[in-house]
């Protein structure tokens, strides 16, 4: 679930409580509570937005294991270069440091 959301209180308008105050209410039914605090947990350090610098962001997913498991599958497709259909000096660039993120987290 967590993999689905991830993006979700990043790029939309939406806290990551109000993410999943929706999500029960589509769902019609509430969340444990443990299950929830961990999930609203990861959410939370998966939102770039809420780290002073990328270093940061990724370290503290690395201390998470939900959200480092989530990163790490979001790192892979975002490091399939054949989505790309004419890749930049830029695109290279990121690839370099999604690469270097992801040799981090895999070794936590």
């Amino acid at each position: 679930m967590v993999g689905y959301l991830h993006d979700a209180s990043e790029d939309t308008p939406h806290t990551v409580e109000q993410v999943l105050k929706l999500l029960e209410e589509e769902a019609q039914t509430a969340m444990e509570p443990n299950d929830r605090a961990e999930i609203v947990q990861a959410l939370k350090l998966l939102n770039h937005h809420t780290a002073s610098d990328r270093q940061t962001y990724i370290h503290h997913i690395g201390e998470h294991a939900l959200a480092r498991a989530v990163k790490l599958n979001d790192l892979t497709h975002n490091m399939d270069m054949k989505r790309l259909p004419s890749p930049t000096e830029k695109d290279y660039q990121r690839l370099a440091r999604y690469r270097q993120e992801y040799e981090y987290l895999a070794q936590r």
